[in-house]
């Protein structure tokens, strides 16, 4: 008898320890100033001996931990601030907030013996984790972009493979150019959020986002650094920039200066196969160019001040002043068949010298309210915007024949105004609001002269105006092991465009949604799955009917007939130890923009580059990624494969398909007597983008670095694109006509570096702007 009631009790023992069911104490940690901290544990503890429970490491401000042990102790520690001690009876929906009180500390020495994590996952996002890691001896933002997976760095911009160019934001507020990261220091940056499919709180137009946050500045005082460089490639390069920053109790300040001149070496060339057409015509065009910029000004200024521990304000000023000359040498040779031994039936040879002038102001101004710990926040902001180009072509071309002058000009001004109001408001039951509004008005005003032998061939003016108006909502909450995230953002935009007539005049209204499930499985496995609509506006350039002159029988024209392209994104994740990932993800883009090569209409022994909207375009992708860590190297291994099919019927391709692989390795040495080496190789097979192929390219980077002076004085040497085989070769057939380009930007350089740190004090001011999408859509900015 007694031995089946003591099997009877075995038998209960494991209902009853699984009768406490878990529970979640989730929470909000802050520095007393309200900023987040540069990271923090949270530690379990009982209350009986004060014995460790369970305890985690988190960088964000919002932490979550499981637990089946309530009562418990709540241990907050973080370097910098004292220890905080909160009794915990009962786990409860609403979130609660803590705010750190500061600690003084007077160390001679700080030895570090362990490290974060460089990469780790998040339901919605990839993770960076800069600061603590040998990320943060990477040189500039740039560099710690080039080392995260699936991103792509180059001239063109910064984009996700098989999603497209990302959007860049730093503590809030979007860069008008992606050379403003090279401003950035990597030793300044808290981490890198990476997400591939963003809800409806972004901009609709962000096919990808990159946010970077940067370090807060937890001393107050004085601060001061100067960094010298000098590039090597096909020709010199110098660079200077100096920044001061000086903080209080209440007020913030920070100056940036930075000067440098920049010379480079492109070559392109054009095939035109319109041999099948009448008349036959087989063309080649070849360009030698040398961009050189002989001023090029950079500065920032910006302060904030706390009215009180509810309220901020800011201002922010930064502006870009450029002068340079852009000298090109073009031969364009046109054949009656494909055999270019023959002699061509006309040759053109074109000298251009074109001095340009690129100026950009922008002001922003922002305001903040928290009306409690754990209550609702509010954010707004001002931006106002002017951007301004001015070049002037000067054209020699020399035919068969004759010589012939001609000039070709173009000066465009761009203003933007935009508001941008934020606000995240707590609900009853653990639901969270986010919800925001955004209003900007863009206009452009643009004229193009063009003239032969001084004769006025061509003088047009072209006004653009666009008011874009923007809503969203954001709900939320955790339901036991799911949290989930429904979003629905609506935009309007109205666009008005004259030259000599009307060219449109349309107003639009765009519903996107967005939702967002994960769910944990276990400790360790964590499945995502999300969904977003978004949308590309085609850029202001892209919409100027005006022409760009190249020679004469080849020119780039705007289309005023662009639509914007539609995407929705699925994907699905799979990750382990939020570290190692498995997904999956399916694009259809309607009316993908895409570059197109033609005969003019009018002339076919003309040709005109100009953009169209394709039918569709789907993307399939498979990627993994495979993180390690040790005490001496950081590295981790992306790979994936991406599977692209456009249709269009208008030049008839119609299921053009293509596969690429793609592998991406990144690595960090932590070497003796302080040396940091780090090199990165990334490979793609031959793929498809719209209706373009691209060619395989490879490229390897590397670069070492050494600090001396207690870290005040930091050395550097970084060689990108080794083996100089970063280049681009695209083709495609359209209407039966084969279309060829091939391009290289001398990409490959050396590059020396030395920066001096006169105080380890550094504050950076945090800016948010609501100018997102905008900026982006403005070409050459730099």
């Amino acid at each position: 008898m007694k031995s089946k009631v003591m099997l009877v009790v075995l038998a209960l023992i494991p209902s009853l320890v699984n009768a406490q069911s878990t529970q979640k104490i989730a929470g909000k940690v802050l520095g007393e100033n309200g900023f987040p901290t540069d990271g923090y544990s949270i530690l379990l503890l009982s209350p009986k001996d004060s014995s460790l429970y369970k305890g985690d490491f988190f960088l964000d401000p919002d932490f979550s931990v499981e637990t089946n042990q309530i009562p418990v102790l709540l241990k907050v520690s973080s370097f910098g601030y004292k220890d905080t001690l909160l009794f915990v009876q009962a786990a409860s929906n609403k979130l609660l907030e803590i705010r750190l009180t500061t600690q003084s500390y007077e160390l001679n020495e700080v030895v570090v013996k362990s490290s974060l994590p460089m990469f780790s996952l998040k339901s919605d996002r990839i993770t960076l984790n800069v600061a603590g890691t040998v990320l943060s001896e990477s040189g500039s933002a740039l560099d710690v972009l080039q080392k995260a997976a699936r991103v792509k760095v180059d001239e063109k911009g910064i984009s996700i493979l098989g999603v497209g160019n990302a959007m860049i934001i730093v503590d809030g507020r979007e860069l008008p150019s992606n050379q403003a990261l090279e401003m950035l220091s990597s030793s300044e940056i808290q981490k890198v959020d990476i997400l591939t499919n963003p809800s409806s709180k972004y901009d609709a137009k962000g096919k990808a986002v990159i946010e970077i946050r940067t370090k807060n500045a937890k001393n107050q005082g004085f601060g001061a650094e100067v960094t010298g460089r000098m590039n090597k490639g096909a020709y010199w390069n110098p660079y200077v920039g100096t920044e001061i920053s000086a903080k209080t109790a209440q007020l913030s300040l920070y100056g940036f200066y930075a000067f440098s001149q920049n010379k480079r070496f492109i070559t392109e060339s054009y095939i035109r196969d319109f041999t099948k057409q009448t008349p036959p015509l087989f063309g080649l065009i070849d360009m030698e160019s040398i961009n050189k910029t002989t001023g090029n000004h950079r500065i920032r200024l910006s302060g904030d001040y706390s009215l009180s521990d509810k309220q901020k304000v800011g201002l922010q000023f930064s502006g870009q002043f450029l002068d340079g000359n852009n000298s090109k040498n073009e031969i364009s040779r046109t054949y009656n068949s494909t055999n270019t031994a023959n002699s061509p039936i006309s040759e053109l040879s074109s000298v251009q010298a074109i001095p340009f002038k690129r100026n950009f102001l922008t002001g922003t101004a922002y305001y903040s309210y928290q009306s409690s710990p754990a209550g609702m926040t509010l954010h707004t902001v001002l931006d106002k915007s002017r951007y301004e180009t001015d070049q002037k072509a000067q054209i020699q071309e020399t035919g068969d024949l004759s010589t012939i002058t001609k000039q070709n000009n173009q000066k465009t001004t761009i203003n933007i105004t935009s508001f941008k109001a934020d606000a995240s408001i707590p609900l009853p039951k653990g639901y969270k609001l986010e919800t925001g509004l955004k209003y900007s008005h863009i206009q452009n005003q643009s004229n193009t002269f063009y003239s032969s032998q001084g004769a006025t061939i061509r003088n047009i003016d072209y006004t653009y105006k666009e008011n874009l108006g923007a809503l969203y909502f954001l709900f939320s909450n955790q339901f036991g092991k799911l949290n989930a995230e429904l979003g629905a953002r609506i935009e309007v935009s109205d666009n008005y465009a004259t030259t000599d007539v009307v060219v449109q005049d349309i107003t639009q209204w765009n519903l996107f949604p967005s939702l967002n499930l994960n769910y944990n499985f276990s400790k360790n496995w964590d499945a995502n799955f999300s969904y977003a609509m978004k949308i590309s506006r085609p850029t202001f350039q892209d919409l100027n009917p005006a022409i760009d002159y190249v020679d004469s029988v080849t020119y780039f024209q705007g289309n005023p007939g662009l639509v914007p392209e539609i995407r929705h994104a699925l994907t699905l994740k799979l990750s382990y130890l939020k570290m190692m990932s498995l997904g999956v993800s399916y694009t259809r883009t309607n009316h993908p923009l895409a570059w197109y090569v033609e005969q003019d209409s009018e002339n076919p022994a003309l040709t005109r580059i100009t953009q169209k909207n394709c039918n569709k375009s789907d993307v399939l992708s498979i990627d993994a990624m495979l993180p390690y860590q040790n005490r001496w190297i950081s590295s981790y291994l992306s790979t994936g494969l991406i599977y692209t099919r456009t249709s269009d019927k208008e030049s008839g391709v119609r299921n053009l398909k293509r596969p690429m692989w793609y592998a991406y390795a990144g690595s960090d040495f932590t070497l003796p007597y302080g040396f940091k080496l780090s090199s990165n190789i990334s490979y793609y097979t031959k793929g498809l983008e719209n209706i373009f192929y691209f060619d395989p390219v490879f490229r390897m980077d590397a670069g070492i670095r050494k600090s001396f002076l207690k870290d005040k004085l930091t050395a550097s040497i970084m060689w990108n694109d080794i083996f100089r085989t970063d280049d681009m070769n695209t083709y495609t057939t359209i209407n039966n006509q084969y279309i060829g380009y091939h391009y290289y930007y001398d990409r490959s350089m050396v590059s020396f570096s030395l920066t001096y740190r006169f105080s380890k004090q550094k504050s950076k001011y945090q800016s948010r702007s609501s100018i997102n999408e905008e900026n982006q859509r403005i070409k050459n900015l730099d």
